[in-house]
């Protein structure tokens, strides 16, 4: 039962959200459930993250999925205290929910390869993973429920790696709209695909990961981008 409770917990929440949203007339939940069935209907071959609309008073995702580009809307921000980071979940209409705590996925509902949960031992916080006065890889345990036959406490070491700068061609392209230079990582585990992190460092407020390629399998990936109005602005402008 307890590996199954965090997943049940994360859907309820989901449907929740989507249940207060369609019964309720005001202009909160039920605002961004509206503009997030508008975006689900719009998505196709269409770069939708370069044309939509953005209303400054919401916040979005830009994934990437198998060349497909979607753009999610963040629905709520829970403090995990257990890592003291914070949980957002991200989600769309027809029920793709992804929750990422610290930019790494910890849940996902919707996606051909679903993650229930992810808990975390010894995580390093990005602040300690920047201010490590070398490059040395630092080391975090992670335990995963995959839906995948149904594989509960998958449970694994993920070493954090420092790289000078992100090695794929398509992920320095896309994180030149970025203001300011960002520390790139790489996460290595057994049996998946290299994860890598664009890191973007504050002065003032939390380092936050503004850009990420993680992979789900072996064979599935996503590509995560926070999304403004001025990272679409200049988008545009470089894509061009």
């Amino acid at each position: 039962m307890p590996y199954f409770y965090p997943f049940l917990l994360f859907l309820f929440r989901a449907l929740l959200v989507i249940f207060w949203a369609s019964l309720s007339g005001c202009a909160g939940d039920s605002q961004i459930l509206t503009d997030s069935l508008k975006l689900t209907f719009k998505q196709g071959a269409t770069d939708l993250s370069l044309t939509h609309v953005l209303k400054p008073e919401y916040r979005y995702l830009r994934v990437t999925i198998e060349g497909r580009v979607l753009l999610l809307v963040l629905g709520s921000v829970e403090l995990d205290r257990r890592s003291g980071q914070k949980t957002e979940a991200w989600y769309s209409s027809n029920g793709d929910v992804i929750q990422l705590r610290g930019g790494r996925v910890v849940a996902t509902a919707g996606t051909p390869v679903d993650w229930l949960a992810v808990r975390q031992d010894q995580l390093p916080s990005w602040n300690e993973v920047l201010n490590s006065s070398n490059y040395a890889p630092q080391r975090y345990w992670r335990e995963r429920d995959v839906k995948f036959r149904y594989q509960f406490g998958l449970r694994e070491s993920v070493d954090i790696h420092r790289i000078e700068e992100a090695s794929a061609a398509q992920e320095r392209r896309l994180s030149k709209i970025y203001s300011g230079p960002l520390a790139w990582f790489e996460e290595r585990s057994q049996g998946l695909p290299v994860a890598v992190f664009g890191v973007q460092k504050s002065a003032t407020l939390e380092p936050e990961v503004v850009f990420s390629k993680q992979c789900l399998s072996v064979d599935f990936c996503l590509i995560f981008q926070r999304w403004t109005l001025d990272d679409q602005r200049i988008a545009r402008e470089s894509f061009q």
